[in-house]
């Protein structure tokens, strides 16, 4: 049976957090959904391994069911997982993060190392030059042909170019407010300045263009 709660931060912002199989076992867990700006979607994740350890959930703050409250930074969001650990009685956990949550989980575990038990990141774009890998297989797997081929259309003339990109390169210093954390259309949020990301589209001149994932 699944058990959920809300947790209060230091600054007072509250947590919706979400947990399946014994939490009396340890180490437990903890599934850390992408975004920033998504509430969490990795119920059915939990589902397949609660038999065998506890996991815990929750919606980063400012999705879901954790209302819009205080800053939205790198830093904050490390403190709030800490915070919630705290809460939940977990004095170490394996993190399992998924796109933005791979770079939570690292910057977590930078952090607090002696707070996590191992660390696996999944679809992690935001951590490290995985790209160079990433094509090395890719070469090695293709043909020459297939190869020749997508240098041909890598070579194509950018259909783009001279629009504004829909996508904001992501600062690295731990107290920059996160790109898309900002919100416009919902009462109580303060609109977002021209040209940020908000919830994965961008703001320009009072419109919204493009879509970032």
């Amino acid at each position: 049976m699944e058990k959920q709660g809300l947790v209060s931060m230091t600054d007072e912002a509250q947590l919706r957090w979400m947990a399946l199989g014994d939490t009396t076992r340890q180490p437990a867990v903890i599934l850390l959904h992408g975004g920033p700006g998504l509430p969490d979607y990795l119920g059915v994740v939990a589902l397949m391994i609660a038999d065998l350890v506890p996991v815990y959930r929750y919606d980063q703050r400012g999705t879901g069911q954790s209302p819009w409250r205080g800053p939205h930074s790198f830093a904050r969001h490390v403190d709030d997982l800490a915070e919630l650990l705290g809460a939940w009685g977990v004095p170490k956990a394996v993190l399992i993060g998924h796109s933005y949550g791979t770079d939570l989980a690292s910057r977590f575990c930078l952090r607090h190392p002696d707070r996590v038990a191992s660390i696996l990141l999944m679809c992690g774009p935001l951590v490290g030059d995985w790209r160079a890998g990433d094509r090395a297989e890719r070469g090695r797997r293709m043909s020459a042909v297939q190869q020749e081929r997508l240098r041909a259309l890598e070579e194509l003339p950018n259909r783009t170019e001279g629009r504004k990109s829909s996508c904001s390169r992501w600062p690295g210093s731990p107290t920059t407010p996160i790109p898309n954390a900002g919100g416009t259309g919902h009462p109580g949020r303060p609109a977002a300045p021209a040209g940020q990301l908000v919830h994965g589209r961008r703001t320009w001149q009072g419109r919204t263009r493009g879509s970032a994932r």
